[in-house]
């Protein structure tokens, strides 16, 4: 038979528990407890005076169950049971001068009796908010269960500290008072609190409740009950940004303070071409204000190669409580003077101003399925001579993008009836189409068609580019170069049997590649844009509707990764090498410096892009007097190349002011020629580092903002792929620069066996390996 337990009440700091008189406990018996999944076990004597009881000490508790034996004289060891009126009991609460606990007795699946202990929650209500200004005054109203009874007077504060770091924290005055029977807690953050709290962090806090029991410290979170929080202490700071401070309930209820910084609302609930006319419904604000009156908006499109804008955009709107709802018309007829070329981009923007604060974000879906090559909604728009092709298509973070394709009407006839006239061509010679970005010849798809027309003069193998292109005259005496959009490019479209890009397919195609049969039948080849391994670029499998039949990759360990991580098989990854290392030499003739960073994709506008920690950095690093000193003290040039999406912006880096330092404009000068005609290379994460490496030359790698860059992960461990060393401040990548200055551009750390991981082959024989390949798939 089970002992017995009859009853349990707390004593100062003891649990006395009585046994009942049904079991016959012996003489020098003890009571054994014993927490689970521990090795924790702790033992009281039993008295045998006129009911058997045990003082159990409070102090030995920790949070978790603890079950119950009796030892008997002879140690053995006795399950202990309770009577139902031990059940009924309500939890007993056990407070020290330390912590603070729930102890309740329970009965386990065995009908044994056992205690659960629980850290009590120091849980309130929210009893009412004072506000003066941007001083909030909170009073919160305390569970009477909590003891607070014995607390040291004058001894409260609350405690704010940074959420998730080891920072600095303040403690503000903090009053406990006694209401009918309940306790309040009264505090008030002012605006002085505040911008102190703001200095030292931007985000999330932890608001916890500081006081003392005889002269012994203890801090307890607050569990806070009420959901209004947030709507009733919400303020609006207006300072160099917008910022919004309020206080809030956390996922586990706790009491919460944070201050975030005004975010653009600009969300696509509705998109559709109707005849001639875009409509969208559109969801746009700041998610800060709550009153929308002081808000003007107003919506754009913005050609992504020239930057020239569109604003004849006709919008209504219908009020709402935290953001506008907008209905979009943009007329067709209007917006066609603004196509000019065979091939444009337009993104769409939404403008808000807030008093003298400026908000400019493109707009996006919310819910969207991505896919590079597809698009869901197109619309064909006729003009007098000629046709017009409108596709909505996305990013890869859900912004919107509208492709145009300008066809004569001839060209119209043909994509109309694409798939009978392949399949009469398709008796003729097959037909290789090759491209980079559709206005440049200089990457890898350039080095494989001189590869091709040095090789196989005969074969009908071509390169697309727009001839207006800077580059137009390097490749035009190549002969087979065909002009992007032209009758001759459509003409060999449909007798097109492989597609050979180093970006997406939609740069050598006159129109999506959905509208193709030859496309959609065709080989499709990826020569790539540079070396895989840090950026997750959206190559992966999964986003096309027509992937690729070779997946051309420079090492071992880069066909693993595009294997494991974009999807394709092992015999669609070719380790062949890129095309243009074929074309690599050093062709330094003086000391020279090529500084050549790459994009930020959230630098969307101009504004944005000078007031961006990115533009402040090189623009500091340019203009720095102690960079001038050692270019001119050493007789070093200096070559700035921006990257391509930075070129519109070129102008705020240019000054008179600068020595031995030239701006490079996109089109000058091939990158391949950067490369070969300069010592060293500085730049972020642009894989055009990994052609440096290729020639064994140094590089210096300036990360400021690497957490920021690769939020979304990176693809390979840093110390794989950076080879070269690693600066976070300007001042050390100048005591780096200065460093090898003075060693003769001779890198000092060993790259040789990192560079062996990055390159299966270091030869003259990339091309041949590409044409070997193709030729292997083509038959």
């Amino acid at each position: 038979m089970n002992c017995l337990i009859n009853n349990y009440e707390i004593k100062g700091d003891s649990i006395i528990v009585t046994f009942s008189d049904k079991y016959k406990i012996e003489q020098h018996s003890k009571i054994l407890l014993i927490k689970r999944k521990s090795q924790i076990e702790h033992t009281f004597k039993v008295s045998l005076d006129k009911f058997s009881k045990a003082y159990i000490d409070c102090d030995i508790f920790s949070t978790g169950i603890w079950d119950i034996y009796l030892l008997n004289a002879d140690s053995k060891k006795i399950r202990s049971q309770g009577s139902d009126e031990v059940y009924s009991n309500a939890p007993v609460i056990y407070s020290s001068s330390e912590k603070n606990y729930n102890l309740d007795f329970y009965q386990t699946k065995n009908e044994n009796v056992s205690i659960k202990v629980t850290a009590l929650d120091l849980s309130v209500d929210l009893h009412k908010v004072k506000r003066n200004s941007q001083d909030i005054a909170l009073s919160l109203k305390l569970d009477p269960m909590y003891p607070l009874e014995n607390y040291d007077r004058n001894s409260s504060s609350i405690v704010l500290e940074p959420m998730n770091i080891q920072s600095n924290y303040i403690e503000i005055p903090a009053n406990i008072e006694q209401l009918n029977g309940h306790y309040l807690i009264i505090f008030t953050l002012t605006k002085k609190n505040k911008s102190h709290l703001l200095k030292l962090h931007l985000g999330k806090w932890k608001v916890n409740l500081k006081y003392s029991i005889n002269q012994v410290y203890r801090k307890e979170k607050i569990k806070i009950l009420d959901d209004s929080l947030l709507d009733q202490t919400n303020d609006l700071m207006e300072l160099n940004e917008l910022i919004e401070s309020y206080f809030y309930k956390t996922k586990n209820e706790f009491l919460g303070f944070e201050f975030k910084k005004a975010v653009q609302i600009r969300n696509i609930e509705h998109f559709d071409f109707d005849e001639d006319k875009i409509v969208m419904t559109v969801q746009s604000g700041l998610d800060v204000i709550a009153e929308n009156s002081d808000l003007k908006t107003s919506f754009l499109l913005r050609n992504r190669y020239t930057g020239e804008t569109f604003e004849d955009i006709h919008f209504t709107e219908t009020k709402e409580k935290n953001f506008n709802s907008f209905k979009i018309t943009i007329d067709l007829t209007k917006l066609q003077h603004k196509i000019d070329n065979t091939f444009t981009i337009f993104d769409a923007y939404a403008r808000v101003q807030y008093k003298s604060y400026f908000f400019q974000k493109k707009l996006r879906f919310t819910e969207f399925i991505y896919y590079k090559d597809h698009y869901e909604k197109n619309t064909f728009f006729k003009q007098k001579n000629s046709l017009i092709l409108f596709s909505q298509a996305y990013s890869p973070f859900g912004n919107i993008k509208l492709l145009t394709y300008k066809l004569s009407r001839k060209n119209e006839l043909k994509l109309k009836y694409n798939r009978q006239i392949s399949k009469v061509f398709s008796r003729n010679k097959d037909v290789w189409l090759i491209g980079e970005r559709f206005d440049t010849a200089q990457d890898n798809g350039y080095h494989f068609f001189k590869y091709c027309r040095d090789n196989y003069p005969n074969l009908p193998i071509y390169y697309v580019i727009d001839t207006s292109s800077k580059d137009y005259n390097r490749i035009r005496n190549f002969g087979n170069v065909v002009k992007y959009g032209s009758d001759k490019h459509f003409n060999l479209l449909l007798r097109a049997k492989v597609f050979i890009g180093t970006h997406d397919f939609e740069n050598i195609l006159p129109v999506p590649g959905q509208f193709l049969d030859s496309f959609q039948q065709g080989i499709r080849i990826f020569l790539q844009h540079g070396v895989l391994g840090r950026k997750n670029v959206e190559y992966h499998k999964q986003f096309y509707k027509y992937p690729f039949h070779m997946f051309c990759v420079s090492s071992t360990k880069e066909k693993d990764l595009v294997k494991s991580i974009f999807g394709y098989d092992e015999n669609e990854v070719k380790i062949t090498g890129l095309s243009r290392f074929d074309s690599l030499d050093n062709t330094v003739t003086k000391k020279s410096i090529l500084v050549m960073p790459t994009w930020r994709e959230w630098l969307t506008d101009e504004k944005t892009f000078i007031e961006s920690e990115y533009y402040k950095r090189y623009h500091s690093l340019l203009h720095h007097s102690r960079l001038q000193s050692l270019l001119v003290e050493n007789n070093i040039h200096l070559e700035f190349y921006p990257h391509y999406r930075m070129q519109p912006y070129i102008q705020h880096f240019k000054s008179n002011d600068l020595k031995n330092i030239s701006i490079v404009q996109l089109g000058e000068v091939t990158v391949q020629e950067l490369i070969q005609r300069n010592n060293l290379m500085i730049t972020d994460y642009s894989s055009v580092s990994f052609d440096f490496s290729y020639l064994n030359k140094p590089v210096l790698y300036y990360h400021f903002d690497f957490d920021v860059f690769f939020k979304n992960g990176i693809l390979r461990d840093k110390s794989e792929t950076f080879l070269g060393e690693i600066s976070s401040t300007e001042d050390n990548l100048f005591n780096l620069l200065e460093d090898i200055i003075h060693r003769d551009f001779v890198d000092k750390i060993k790259t040789s066996d990192k560079r062996a991981s990055l390159f299966n082959y270091i030869d003259l024989l990339n091309n041949k390996r590409i044409f070997d390949e193709i030729k292997s798939i083509v038959g």
